[in-house]
């Protein structure tokens, strides 16, 4: 938690966002945060009150409204709060400059005086998830359940269903590494990252579990024999690469879709996705990322696989897409080709990402790709990836890969549970990517929304200077759209625009030029 000083920084961080982001059950300005230390705490949590917009006796906009609030609001301050409450109208008297009082709340929430408030309302929340919740059929519905709330800390895997969406839970893109370490030494089983999003709920583990289980013997130290495996799930026995990977499922507004970079990472918008309420968000893995997966050979491929995936799920438009880094090239070859469909595209997004790609990226050799990737993992500085780039560009592969991990911050590749096998897998499929990327030049252009460009202080190895990254690099999607480009300065480095320091001011950009283009 931070320090008492920018308590109130945050508090008001907090209430800004949770106001632009428009929750349908939050009465507009009637919205406070507050410092608390729970009981026996070692520091400072926050509350969240609020006033309802809401009928008290719709359960189920109690809950869509508490879950959004800890969505948005754990986006700045990293942490879920300690409470989220709606009060009647009663509780919210104004100064006589408007404001709302955080001490007096506190005051209020401390002494007890509003206990019968949060028993009514965690109450009632509880008997709606019940009334829904879809239980484990089986032990290993169970275990697995067990195991992803023991990573939320503070979830109940009694009020969480199997059927519930992992990443709507709040998982980062650290734990979903970690979830799949636990179930390799759970069941003695190698989960990869691509198996675990095939369908990310506790049953479509299950299912994926056991058609592992059909193809695999069990570890001779793996603690899966002392789980009943009958009933079992019916086997996920799917082979048929499917790109589309659903971040959030819910929302009335139109979809939005997320490109990844090189890397095919798509776990780095799990951040992005937490922002968003009111939609779905979808992002595309990219081929090859699960071993065994023949990489695209071509951007031209990558795209029109995208696309038909894309209207599989979406059928229709307007369309919304955004690409970050050199998926913000991907992300234009679609575009174009669900308007040669006859489709509308209504937002364009480039994510930092410029449209010519071949000259940055067309010519990494696989080792410099390696140093790149270690970098965006946050394995080594980008001054030290400035410096290693040129020593590796020639090196062998194995030596290349010695240096890096010599390198490489411990902690950081544990939380990954990267190893060397994982990290030449990884840059395998980078250099794939740039083989690709070196083939391709942007040719003609969208029609129905102008390009908005997302840009942030760019790579040292391309240049130190945003305003030439701006004009010089992503200044060429002017030419590219019949209605030009609108560039959204944003906080944050290429590297970690959408890590959790940066990322919920991109979402309030984001947000905002959205609504701008009508989606």
């Amino acid at each position: 938690m931070r320090a008492r000083g920018t308590l109130t920084i945050f508090a008001v961080e907090v209430e800004h966002s949770l106001e632009q982001a428009r929750i349908p059950g939050l009465t507009p300005s009637f919205t406070l945060v507050f410092a608390h230390r729970p009981p026996g705490a070692l520091t400072e949590s926050y509350c969240v009150v609020y006033l309802p917009s809401y009928s008290p006796d719709d359960a189920a906009a109690r809950v869509a409204t508490t879950e959004a609030i800890e969505r948005i609001a754990s986006l700045v301050v990293h942490i879920k709060p300690a409470a989220v409450l709606p009060l009647p109208r009663s509780y919210f008297e104004k100064t006589s400059l408007g404001k709302l009082s955080r001490a007096h709340f506190r005051r209020l929430f401390e002494s007890g005086a509003l206990d019968s408030e949060r028993e009514a309302h965690e109450s009632s929340i509880h008997a709606h998830r019940q009334a829904h919740r879809q239980a484990p059929s089986s032990p290993i519905e169970q275990t697995i359940l067990t195991l992803i709330c023991a990573r939320l800390h503070a979830a109940d895997p009694d009020s969480v269903s199997v059927t519930t969406n992992l990443f709507s839970l709040g998982l980062s893109s650290l734990d979903f590494y970690t979830v799949t370490q636990d179930l390799h030494q759970t069941f003695g089983v190698v989960f990869t990252l691509p198996d675990l999003l095939m369908d990310p709920t506790v049953a479509g583990l299950a299912r994926r579990l056991a058609s592992k289980q059909h193809q695999q013997q069990p570890s001779p130290n793996s603690h899966s024999h002392s789980l009943p495996l009958s009933p079992s799930p019916k086997p996920d026995n799917r082979t048929d690469y499917d790109p589309v990977v659903p971040l959030q499922l819910t929302g009335p507004k139109t979809p939005l879709w997320l490109v990844h970079p090189a890397s095919g990472n798509v776990l780095i918008f799990a951040n992005l996705a937490r922002a968003f309420h009111d939609r779905p968000i979808y992002a595309f893995r990219s081929r090859g990322v699960q071993p065994g997966e023949p990489l695209f050979t071509s951007i031209a491929e990558m795209a029109s696989t995208y696309t038909a995936a894309m209207q599989r799920t979406q059928p229709a438009g307007p369309y919304a897409l955004a690409g970050y880094s050199l998926g913000s090239s991907i992300a234009f070859e679609i575009a174009k080709r669900l308007e040669s469909a006859g489709q509308e595209v209504r937002f364009l997004g480039a994510l930092d990402g410029p449209p010519d790609i071949a000259p940055l990226v067309g010519q990494l050799t696989w080792t410099e790709a390696l140093v790149m990737i270690a970098y965006f993992y946050e394995l080594i500085s980008e001054p030290r990836c400035v410096a290693l780039m040129p020593q590796l560009r020639d090196a062998e592969r194995e030596r290349a890969l010695d240096v890096v991990l010599r390198e490489a911050d411990p902690s950081r590749v544990k939380a990954l549970r990267l190893d060397r096998a994982e990290l030449s897998h990884v840059t395998d499929v980078t250099a794939g990517f740039s083989r690709a990327a070196g083939q391709y030049t942007p040719a003609g252009s969208v029609a129905g929304a102008p390009v908005d460009v997302f840009a942030v202080d760019p790579l040292l190895t391309v240049t130190e200077d945003r305003a030439v990254w701006v004009e010089r690099y992503l200044g060429q999607w002017r030419a590219l759209s019949r209605r030009g480009m609108a560039v959204h300065q944003c906080e944050g480095r290429h590297a970690d625009m959408l890590g959790a320091r940066y990322v919920n001011g991109l979402q309030l950009v984001l947000r905002r030029v959205l609504e701008e283009r009508g989606v």
